[in-house]
């Protein structure tokens, strides 16, 4: 299991109660960042989760063109994008 998505002990389904485990290998992922160090950095630790990266967007028109084409499971965005 990745070691960023180690479940805490206790954790439990809300719906279920069951206990869950939470890995987003095999995922598709849409990273949108526009530093390039910063998303080559995030390519590499989602790849060692076993992600699969779909597209790495520097700009908010090609992350909408993703989001609208539906390519990906799981997007990471950047919450102060200068564009």
């Amino acid at each position: 299991m990745p070691r960023f998505f180690q479940p805490r002990t206790g954790d439990r389904g809300v719906a279920s109660g069951v206990e869950h485990r939470l890995t987003l290998q095999g995922c598709g992922v849409l990273i949108v960042e526009d530093e390039a160090m910063v998303a080559m950095l995030l390519e590499d630790l989602l790849q060692e989760m076993g992600c699969h990266v779909v597209e790495i967007a520097s700009r908010v028109e090609t992350a909408i063109t993703s989001i609208r084409a539906r390519i990906f499971d799981v997007a990471l965005l950047v919450a102060g994008f200068s564009d």
